[in-house]
C-alpha cells in the first residue's frame, strides 16, 4: 500500500538550510505530507491555521507491523528531540520508505456549507482555505514559540442582496478557519444608508458528515446617515446567555453560582474553541435597504491569546 500525498508535499532540505518549513494550503481532509529529512524538533509554525498535526516515524525496535510510531504536535506542544527519516528502511506494513509522515489531526473541510432551512440558504459563500505551517528544525533550538502569530483577514466590499431570491435569502456566508484560536476580533464598517443583520456561528467539524454550527449571536443595523463601525470580540473562555425569544447572545462575566448536582442550576453556556467561524451578512428587512445589493467591510483578527 502506498500513502496518498498532497501534490508538492515531499519536504526536502536544500541550500544548506537550518530548518525546513512545510507551508501550503490544505486541499483535502486526507492530506498527507512526507518529510525526507531528520529533525531535532518539529513544531507548529507561525502562519498555521491547523492547531494539531500528527507525525508518523520509524521505530527500528518494533516488529514489522508496528514499526510506525505516532506523536501529535500542537500549538503549545512541540516535539523536541531527534526524529529520523530513514530512506534506506521501509515501513513493514506499508512497503514504503521510512520517511517522517505528517497529516492533520484537525478535520479539514475546504467546502464547508452551513446547513440551513430552505428559506435561509445564503446567496453566496466564501471559504477561506486553511493552511498548514509545520517547522522542521535541523539543529537544536534555544526556544520554540508557544503560540502562533496573529492572523489578520480583510474582506473589503462584501456584497449581500437586499432582497431574497427564488432559492436563497440574499445573504452571504464567510467561512473562516479558527482551529484552536482563543480570541476573534471583528470590526464591521457599514456605509451610509446600509442596513443589515450580521450573525456569528462556530462549528466543530466531525468526520464523514456536515456539522451543525453553534449560534453565538447577531448584530442588527439600521441604515445610518454616516458610515458606522461596530466591534465584536469573542473569547474562548467567555460565558454567555442566549435570549430564548430574540435569539440574541451577549457575553457575561463567569458566574459564581454553585453548579453542584443538588443546586438545581444549569451550567452556563460557553463559547469555547472550534474549527470554523461562520459570519452571515443578511439584509435587515425591518429597515429595507435600497433595491439591488449592498456592501460592508470586515476586518478580522485571530489570536491564540485572549489578552
Amino acid at each position: 500500500m502506498t500513502l496518498p500525498t498532497q501534490p508538492g508535499s515531499p519536504a526536502q532540505v536544500r541550500r544548506s538550510q537550518e530548518f525546513y518549513r512545510l507551508k501550503q494550503p490544505v486541499l483535502s481532509a486526507g492530506a498527507i505530507y512526507e518529510i525526507d529529512s531528520s529533525a531535532r524538533a518539529i513544531y507548529i509554525g507561525p502562519d498555521s491555521d491547523l492547531a494539531e498535526v500528527r507525525l508518523g516515524y520509524f521505530n527500528p525496535d518494533a516488529d514489522a507491523l508496528n514499526d510506525m510510531v505516532t506523536a501529535d504536535v500542537s500549538v503549545n506542544g512541540p516535539i523536541v528531540g531527534r526524529l529520523d527519516s530513514l530512506l534506506d528502511q521501509q515501513y513493514g506494513g506499508l512497503n514504503q520508505e521510512a520517511r517522517i509522515i505528517a497529516y492533520p489531526v484537525d478535520i479539514v473541510d475546504p467546502t464547508y456549507q452551513r446547513p440551513t432551512g430552505p428559506l435561509a440558504v445564503p446567496a453566496r459563500r466564501e471559504n477561506v482555505a486553511p493552511q498548514i505551517d509545520l517547522m522542521v528544525a535541523l539543529k537544536e533550538l534555544p526556544s520554540i514559540p508557544a503560540v502562533r502569530a496573529d492572523r489578520t483577514l480583510r474582506f473589503p466590499r462584501v456584497p449581500f442582496n437586499n432582497d431574497a431570491g427564488v432559492d436563497n435569502d440574499g445573504s452571504t456566508d464567510l467561512v473562516i478557519p479558527i482551529y484552536g484560536r482563543r480570541m476573534v476580533t471583528v470590526q464591521i464598517i457599514t456605509p451610509v444608508g446600509v442596513g443589515h443583520v450580521m450573525s456569528f456561528f462556530i462549528a466543530a467539524l466531525q468526520p464523514g458528515f456536515t456539522s451543525f454550527p453553534k449560534f453565538l449571536g447577531s448584530i442588527t443595523k439600521a441604515g445610518q446617515s454616516i458610515t458606522d463601525t461596530d466591534s465584536v470580540v469573542f473569547r474562548a473562555s467567555d460565558q454567555y446567555n442566549l435570549d430564548e425569544i430574540t435569539g440574541v447572545g451577549n457575553t457575561s462575566a463567569p458566574s459564581t453560582f454553585d453548579y453542584t448536582e443538588n443546586a438545581g442550576m444549569p451550567l452556563p453556556k460557553c463559547k469555547g474553541m472550534a474549527d470554523l467561524l461562520i459570519i452571515n451578512i443578511a439584509p435587515n428587512f425591518e429597515d429595507p435597504p435600497p433595491p439591488g445589493y449592498s456592501l460592508v467591510d470586515l476586518f478580522i483578527k485571530l489570536s491564540d491569546r485572549e489578552e
